[in-house]
């Protein structure tokens, strides 16, 4: 009932719907499940996936369990995309990273490669909720965890030719909190930016609300005092 209200009321306009996929515990999903979960989701209308990556079975040497989650999900994507007329637009793959479970920015770069390789369009930062099999209370992104995602897919660039983009999400509150992550965006990415000016989103419901306040107090054009928000970070 929920997608069908959902398709009427957006119905006639260019916003598109995602879907969640093995969310927020891909723990509790079997390959199968995840591949059928998201034939399902698109077959109802999704036009983005946003599947979760396995780290518990990352941190446990399990990367075929990985590999094969990721696998199953990608292929869901590309059985639908491969019936798709040229001027159509194909759904979009997004892999969710966890990244605050992971203890260092070592094994989440080599996560995201493999995310990468396993199709992923998008690597997005964070579920924004919590795991209990990973001890976990909050999923947040870190500056620290962006610039990693960043860098990976950067690399990933340069050594495949595949253009992939980026996600940040959980811990952005405030439309500023954009701020010091734009400044990575730029230093890591650098001439890559200038042909994929797209190729960072945000997902912040917080800061939905925080743009409105912006838009309503200084205009469009306008930006607010630099003095409320981060200085940013120097990377």
């Amino acid at each position: 009932m929920g997608w069908l209200l959902l398709k009427k009321t957006l119905s006639g306009n260019d916003i598109d719907l995602a879907a969640v996929n093995a969310f927020p515990c891909p723990q509790e999903y079997t390959p199968e499940e995840i591949y059928e979960e998201a034939k399902a989701d698109i077959a109802a209308g999704a036009q983005h996936l946003d599947t979760v990556f396995d780290v518990l079975a990352f941190m446990d040497g399990d990367f075929e369990a990985v590999v094969a989650k990721l696998n199953a999900v990608r292929r869901a994507v590309d059985e639908h995309n491969s019936t798709l007329a040229p001027d159509e637009n194909p759904v979009i793959l997004k892999t969710i990273m966890q990244t605050a479970a992971f203890e260092n920015y070592q094994d989440l770069f080599q996560a995201c490669i493999m995310a990468l390789e396993c199709g992923a369009d998008y690597l997005k930062t964070s579920t924004g909720k919590g795991n209990p099999h990973l001890n976990l209370d909050k999923d947040s992104a870190s500056l620290m965890a962006g610039a990693t995602l960043m860098q990976a897919v950067a690399d990933f660039e340069d050594l495949t030719g595949y253009q992939r983009m980026i996600k940040i999400s959980g811990g952005v509150g405030k439309t500023l909190d954009t701020a010091p992550v734009d400044t990575m965006r730029y230093k890591i990415l650098m001439d890559l930016i200038t042909s994929r000016p797209n190729d960072l989103r945000y997902g912040t419901s917080g800061g939905s609300l925080d743009s409105l306040r912006i838009y309503a107090q200084y205009g469009f054009q306008a930006s607010p005092p630099s003095q409320n928000g981060p200085e940013p970070a120097g990377y």
